[in-house]
This record gives C-alpha cells, sequence and structure tokens, in this order.
C-alpha cells in the first residue's frame, strides 16, 4: 500500500507569476486524485519548498515575484491540505556543494546532485513525524468528519482547558464574557477554566462560580493591556492544551468536538486574520517588522500574513511555544512604541514572532467555515437569528451576531444550547 508521497517540483511555474498563484490548488487536485487512484483517503505529502534561485531569464523581477508566490502556495499547501507538510532546505544554499551566482548569491534552480541524499534524508524523517501526526489526526480537520475515539477524546480532556482574558479599568467584566462562560458551562460543564482580569477590574460571585472558584481567577500585570495581556496569560497557562477565545466569539454546539479533534495537531491551531493581511497595523503595512533579520527575507515575511487568536485557538503547551510567546511581549512592547498598533492590536506581534520561529514551530488554520466571521460570503445570516442555526460554524466572532446568539440561547432555544 501506498501510505504518502514526497513532491519537489516548482521551478518552471516559478517563472510565471500566474503558474506560481496557480500552485496550491492545482496540487490540490493533483493530492485529491491520487486519494482516488491509491484508494488511501488519508495519502500523506511532504512538499519541498522551492528554495530562492537565480534569474535564468532577463525579466528578474518577474522571476523573483515568481518564486515569492510559489513559495508562498507550497507553505499554504502544507498547513492547509490534510494529511501534508512542507520542508525547509533554504539552509542547503550554505553547503559547500550548492552553485551560487557570482553576483545575486542565490543558488540555481535545481538542486545539485551532491545534496539529494541530504534532502533526502530530511525526506525521510518528516514523512516519519507526519506519518506519527497522522496518527492523532482524524479524517479532516472538519467537524462532519468522524472524531476521535472516545479513548483520544478522554485522553485530551485530561489536559485541555480555557483561558479568558477581560481587563476592564474600574468596570465589572463585561456580559458577553458572562454569557460565554454560561455557554462553555452548558456545552463542557468539565471544562477547566482560568480568567485573568485586571487589577481595577470588578469581578462579582457569578462569575467565580462560572469559572469555579476564586483560585481560578488571576490578576495580570497592571501595565498590561487587554491585548497583551493575552500573551502572557497563555504563557502562564496551566494546561497542556490551552484553547483561547474572545469574548464576543461564540461557541455553538460543534465547537467542544472540533476542539477535542483538532488539540495537539500542530503547536497552534487558529485562523488567518480577517479582511485585512496585516490589519494590526494602522494603515495595514506587511513588510513592517521589529527583527532586524528580516531585511533580507522581507518577501517571504510579507506574504506570511497576520493570524487571529480571538475567534478561537489552541495552544499546545512546550519550551519551544513558550519562548514563542516570550518573544510575542517583547515585540509587542517594541510595536507599540515604535510603528503605532491599530487598536493596540496583538495580530502583528503575534505574526513577527511566530515568522521568527516558523522553522521551530507548526501551525494548523481553520477553515472559515469553522471559524466564522460574519462578512464570510458563505454565511447568509439574514436568514436566521444565530448563526449557529444555519451554517456549519463552530465558532461566531462578532459582537452583532454573537449578541443574537447569546439572545436566542437567552430564550432556551434547545438546538443553540
Amino acid at each position: 500500500d501506498i501510505i504518502g508521497i514526497v513532491w519537489q517540483q516548482g521551478e518552471h511555474d516559478a517563472l510565471h507569476l500566474t503558474a506560481a498563484r496557480a500552485w496550491k490548488e492545482r496540487f490540490r487536485r493533483f493530492w485529491r486524485d491520487l486519494t482516488v487512484i491509491t484508494g488511501n483517503p488519508k495519502l500523506l505529502a511532504i512538499v519541498v519548498r522551492t528554495m530562492r534561485f537565480r534569474p535564468s531569464c532577463t525579466y528578474f523581477q518577474c522571476i523573483v515575484s515568481g518564486n515569492d508566490m510559489l513559495r508562498t502556495m507550497q507553505m499554504q499547501v502544507g498547513t492547509e491540505v490534510p494529511f501534508t507538510d512542507w520542508l525547509d532546505i533554504d539552509d542547503l544554499a550554505t553547503f559547500p556543494e550548492a552553485r551560487l551566482h557570482p553576483k545575486t548569491h542565490l543558488p540555481d534552480e535545481h538542486i545539485p546532485s551532491a545534496l539529494i541524499p541530504e534532502v533526502g534524508s530530511r525526506l525521510a524523517s518528516s514523512m516519519l513525524r507526519l506519518l506519527r501526526r497522522k496518527l492523532r489526526w482524524r479524517e479532516t480537520v472538519n467537524v462532519s468528519s468522524s472524531i476521535r475515539s472516545s479513548q483520544s477524546s478522554e485522553h485530551i480532556k485530561a489536559d485541555i482547558g480555557l483561558v479568558y482574558c477581560d481587563v476592564r479599568e474600574n468596570e465589572t467584566i463585561s456580559s458577553a464574557v458572562i454569557s460565554g462562560l454560561k455557554q462553555w458551562r452548558r456545552l463542557a460543564s468539565w471544562l477547566p477554566i482560568v480568567l485573568w482580569v485586571g487589577s481595577s477590574t470588578h469581578v462579582n460571585r457569578q462569575v467565580v462560580d462560572l469559572v469555579g472558584g476564586d483560585a481560578h481567577i488571576h490578576v495580570g500585570p497592571s501595565h498590561l493591556t487587554y491585548m497583551s495581556i493575552r500573551a502572557f496569560a497563555l504563557l502562564h497557562s496551566p494546561f497542556k492544551y490551552t484553547v483561547h477565545v474572545d469574548g464576543d466569539s461564540w461557541p455553538c454546539p460543534s465547537a467542544m468536538d472540533l476542539i477535542l479533534n483538532v488539540a495537539g495537531t500542530a503547536d497552534v491551531v487558529w485562523t488567518l486574520a480577517p479582511r485585512y493581511p496585516c490589519g494590526g497595523f494602522h494603515r495595514g503595512a506587511c513588510t513592517k517588522y521589529i527583527s532586524p533579520q528580516f531585511a533580507h527575507i522581507l518577501a517571504e515575511y510579507k506574504s506570511f500574513t497576520e493570524r487571529n487568536i480571538a475567534t478561537v485557538s489552541v495552544f499546545t503547551n512546550s519550551s519551544r511555544v513558550r519562548w514563542w510567546l516570550h518573544d510575542v511581549l517583547r515585540i509587542y512592547d517594541t510595536q507599540a512604541r515604535r510603528i503605532g498598533l491599530y487598536h493596540g492590536s496583538d495580530q502583528p506581534a503575534f505574526r513577527e514572532a511566530f515568522f521568527l520561529h516558523r522553522h521551530n514551530l507548526s501551525e494548523r488554520l481553520l477553515s472559515p467555515e469553522q471559524a466564522c466571521r460574519p462578512h464570510d460570503e458563505f454565511v447568509n445570516s439574514s436568514q436566521c437569528g444565530c448563526m449557529c442555526e444555519c451554517s456549519q460554524c463552530s465558532f461566531i466572532h462578532d459582537k452583532k451576531h454573537s449578541k443574537a446568539c447569546r439572545s436566542l440561547v437567552a430564550t432556551h432555544v434547545p438546538n443553540l444550547a
């Protein structure tokens, strides 16, 4: 039986921006066809990301932009297509066997034959890691697929918890957070919850009872804002798998099924930032950075757009994730002082810090059909009172629409609670 393939191709596609942009969808179709031909719907695939190579024609800018686009498409395949991953071989350019152009210092488009055994060894290691991860995956990350075995789910349940943050100066906990806590208790009464608040936030008895007692409420350092406290809270999470949502992100009845099936499949499970690729900065600039080493890989950094932890995110507690979160806090402080953030957004800091650690971290992106925003085209929210009723959404992130869901639950609509 064929359990997987390795795929190293795309140098010619990089010569044309249109072909490079179409690479991801073409590979998706190719992978789907292979699953049919092999009879293996869980076929593994490792995609080798093409190195940045020297131009082989006079249209230098076209080739460079096509090469960057191709590399982005290959990385997206490795994070979006089920049972796939991508392999980074950029460091091969530093090997003595690499053939570098004397002016650009970039390698040829084809891997030298002397380095083929090195690439093969890395592919074998990557395939073994992917095979081990496959044993923990379900069919896909969609809720509609068959869910984890009850034994595996029970194992995840023992190690998972929810972290909420609500920092308010001299105010009480928001009604949205309270409603969200009630909904989580309806969906998963067993779920441990930790709530981080500000030093002057008023916490009433109802909130204390919902989170399970005073010991589950923590006061963050006074200099942290609503945004910056999130990385701090995640860094200090007591859970092996930490779930985080914003107060205006509403969990639908399928929310817990989704979480139990994606927890532990990557260092972080989250979503792409909505609407604007780099909207956390004023004017949405994708090329702003603090880390000096990004100056040499700016095109790649520009293509790595912001992620969002607020709709729903699941973090796996490990030393590499904690190191990343440390850098989120460090970078956020510098960004806020030097660059200026849109409403104090922490998305740019999570983005830059993740890109800084990208070779040591894995991510899994939830689809917009699961983690929903009201502007998503596939959702016609005018047809129902709550988007949980008329879509496949597991989470709904929007003040207006989550409020509609809270109102319906308050009136005891059975299929929403």
